[in-house]
């Protein structure tokens, strides 16, 4: 029941913005027992595919790209933070137009940034203060794209470790 209502607060999150580079919630409900989310289908590949695919972006590419969801990013600071800025929740669309995906783990500032205790988010990706489960502002989602952007150029994430604590 957590799952579905976070599935419906997902929808509820994205229909909230309307901007170029944000994917358009079109509709959510349940029915017959079943939740569902109608959104803007975007012909391409995320970033995440282009990276596992072997791809190392050139800095102006990526910079390109970092600039345009940064623009959407900007826009939902002023009511939330996306908390999960990652290759995967970017979106590149046939005319290489960067689409920002996965409101799913947003939250409105001001919120508790745990949810039921835990700390959620992409461990290669997440600011130290979202890590540490603090209190987070704007500047969370900014840490996420610049390792976003670092992934790119380098193929690597900033940081690894086989053990998700360290």
């Amino acid at each position: 029941e957590d799952a579905a209502e976070r599935f419906i607060n997902e929808a509820r999150n994205a229909a909230k913005f309307q901007y170029p580079n944000i994917v358009t919630t079109l509709e959510a409900g349940k029915v017959n027992g079943l939740y569902y989310i109608a959104m803007q289908y975007v012909n391409g590949e995320t970033v995440e595919k282009q990276l596992d695919d072997g791809k190392i972006f050139s800095e102006s590419e990526a910079l390109s790209i970092v600039l345009k969801i940064a623009g959407a990013l900007q826009l939902i600071w002023h009511r939330m933070f996306h908390k999960d800025i990652k290759p995967a929740n970017i979106m590149l669309d046939s005319d290489n137009e960067a689409m920002l995906l996965d409101m799913g783990i947003a939250q409105q500032a001001g919120e508790e940034s745990l949810i039921n205790g835990e700390v959620e988010g992409s461990p290669f990706y997440m600011s130290p203060e979202q890590i540490q489960g603090k209190t987070l502002t704007w500047s969370t989602d900014l840490y996420s794209l610049g390792a976003t952007l670092y992934h790119m150029v380098t193929g690597c994430v900033p940081f690894y470790d086989k053990s998700i604590d360290q």
